[in-house]
């Protein structure tokens, strides 16, 4: 799947995350892989809830850090896409 900034994304059910030494770690089960996520990678986790397309995420993240929105929206699918190709996202079908 390659997020798009229209796509609605939510969590993988049973995604372990902790905060550690203020990074946010997010474990890919099946491989063991862990995702570290500095401060802007740990507010677009927080705003991937099922309801909120990566364009509406962009936004949030484009305000909160004072960044402009083509940026935020690069930024959140990359992301996205990551996240996606290790299954710790999936997308909700519209």
């Amino acid at each position: 799947m390659t997020p798009r900034p229209e796509t609605i994304l939510r969590r993988a059910p049973n995604v372990p995350w902790r905060m550690i030494d203020g990074k946010g770690i997010l474990v890919d089960l099946e491989s063991g892989y862990y995702f570290s996520l500095n401060t802007t990678g740990q507010f677009i986790w927080g705003e991937i809830d099922g309801k909120r397309t990566i364009a509406d995420i962009a936004r949030r993240v484009a305000l909160r850090f004072e960044v402009d929105e083509g940026t935020a929206l690069r930024d959140c699918v990359e992301l996205a896409d990551r996240l996606a190709d290790h299954g710790l996202v999936v997308s909700v079908p519209s």
